[in-house]
């Protein structure tokens, strides 16, 4: 399932994201395709966001999905909230800062580099632990899961299902 995904990092800030995502989406829309964008601060890895869109799409297979899109219902896993609201608020892409893009690799990445102008950096995947205090884990928490704390990002993932 992993192969079903294209995570880049983007360094190029935005100015607005609503409208990015909404032509991005358009975009992706024309090749039977969707994309998400995510605050660079807000990711926890790539196996957070394999993690995130695996459990998005297991529920959209067994029915439990509560949102309409795959893209929104991702979005809810990756941000580890219930609420779409607190999805966007917490994960989303900010105006002014870094960012993920998350599409399936149907729709060419250099197609959206060069059609935003989009500086790609891979490094803003990369987990950190001042992420993992940003997304709520103590500190306590993240010495106690040791080398393994990254993994906490998985933990929030699977806390969704368990919200729902």
């Amino acid at each position: 399932m992993a192969d079903d995904l294209a995570i880049i990092g983007i360094r190029t800030p935005l100015s607005d994201p609503k409208a990015v995502l909404e032509q991005a989406r358009s975009i992706a829309r024309e090749r039977g395709a969707w994309v998400q964008l995510l605050d660079a601060e807000a990711v926890l890895g790539r196996d957070h966001l394999v993690s995130a869109f695996e459990h998005a799409q297991r529920a959209f297979v067994q029915g439990r999905n509560t949102t309409e899109s795959l893209e929104m219902e991702f979005l809810l896993y990756a941000s580890g909230e219930r609420q779409i609201s607190k999805a966007i608020s917490g994960a989303g892409a900010r105006p002014g800062r870094p960012f993920v893009i998350v599409f399936p690799p149907t729709l060419p990445p250099e197609e959206l580099l060069s059609k935003f102008a989009w500086k790609r950096d891979d490094s803003l995947i990369d987990p950190t632990a001042k992420r993992l205090r940003e997304a709520g884990f103590s500190k306590e928490e993240i010495e106690s899961a040791g080398d393994r704390a990254l993994d906490l990002g998985l933990e929030r993932v699977s806390r969704v299902d368990i919200l729902k």
